[in-house]
């Protein structure tokens, strides 16, 4: 059996009281340091004594809150705060089952974050990674969750419904676990979160597409791949024309994907010294002189901007789990009703926010 204080290490965890609300999310370091979503003093350290666990203050000394395990896969603790009846858990929200790996030969390489705009190129650029020997975590982060697409085929099912995969917990926590030589996606739109793995010494990569090319590409993907989430979510794609279809797509997906876009541009954005790629770049096989710079500095042990072109343009002759034009059941556009959907997304694009959005990295 799988030694217990090794799992406890492994794993983010809920932190709550069944009587109220989760406090938030901790992580339980080697050195006996609790790392939490909230940093606060009553949960500085811990210790474990067989079943028993134990969250002890910042002076070092002091319990002040006692678990006993009620369940080994995944972990739950029950307790109580010492001096109260509280009824607290501690219940295992994710296990990444290992620490990373540490050896010469992976060391030199970085962890690398592809943080994308959703249709952006996310799964191409882990492609390019495979190709230059890198291994991918398969989770794909948000902001305040994860999809989680280990032990899945790494095809296009796994988009299918992706919140039956879900886990929620703080997305901050996850970079000690993402080893040197990993490639992990997501489309983290919180400045802060993003911050966390800039400071953790992550490769952070940001990735942007044109908006008209964004909504013409979550359309056909959402119609081929993603299955309705609700009623509404199936409404609209049963209506007559391609055209009522894609606005039935706007009014349901503006508040749910489309502004969310708009927020990954937004702080994308806040982060000049990071590097900013253009999905149309990646295509082209091109980087701009700046990025390339920005590019070669982070990637210099794994061959610099010149290995990643290489391993870019291999990339693009690969299927990925999102590859829109190499899905089966694509939906067929006559060519005027691909006319008539581009010319409503210009007009929508030029006459709305969307426009400033998509000025942010040089889009007319």
């Amino acid at each position: 059996m799988e030694d217990l204080v090794t799992q406890l290490q492994l794993g983010i965890f809920a932190f709550g009281d069944y009587s109220s609300h989760v406090y938030g999310w901790l992580r339980f370091d080697g050195d006996s340091l609790v790392s939490g979503s909230y940093p606060h003093a009553r949960e500085s350290f811990y210790r474990l004594s067989g079943p028993v666990l134990e969250l002890i203050c910042a002076d070092g000394d002091s319990v002040t809150a006692r678990f006993e395990l009620v369940q080994r896969r995944p972990l739950l603790f029950h307790g109580s705060t010492v001096g109260l009846s509280n009824t607290l858990y501690l219940r295992e929200a994710l296990s990444l089952r290992a620490r990373p790996q540490t050896t010469a030969t992976l060391t030199a390489r970085p962890a690398v974050l592809v943080n994308s705009a959703p249709k952006s190129g996310t799964y191409l650029l882990q492609r390019a990674f495979f190709e230059l020997g890198f291994s991918s975590t398969d989770l794909h982060l948000g902001n305040t969750s994860l999809h989680d697409n280990r032990d899945l085929p790494r095809d296009a099912s796994i988009h299918r419904a992706p919140w039956a995969h879900e886990a929620t917990l703080a997305i901050g926590l996850l970079p000690p676990f993402l080893g040197p030589g990993t490639v992990t996606v997501g489309h983290i739109d919180d400045v802060s979160v993003l911050q966390t793995f800039i400071d953790a010494g992550l490769c952070v990569l940001l990735v942007v597409r044109d908006m008209r090319a964004i909504l013409w590409s979550l359309f056909r993907f959402k119609l081929a791949v993603v299955a309705p989430r609700d009623d509404a979510d199936h409404h609209w794609r049963c209506r007559a024309s391609r055209l009522e279809q894609f606005m039935g797509f706007l009014s349901y997906h503006w508040s749910r994907d489309i502004l969310h876009i708009c927020n990954c541009f937004r702080s994308f954005a806040s982060f000049p010294d990071v590097p900013l790629l253009r999905y149309e770049d990646l295509m082209a096989g091109a980087l701009p002189e700046a990025t390339g710079h920005l590019m070669e500095q982070q990637l210099a042990d794994s061959g610099g901007t010149p290995a990643f072109l290489a391993a870019l343009a291999a990339a693009r002759h690969r299927s990925t789990p999102t590859l829109t034009q190499a899905l089966p059941h694509l939906p067929s556009f006559t060519p005027e009703e691909q006319e008539e959907i581009r010319r409503l997304i210009d007009a929508l694009v030029a006459g709305s926010s969307l426009a400033e959005v998509n000025a942010l990295f040089g889009y007319g």
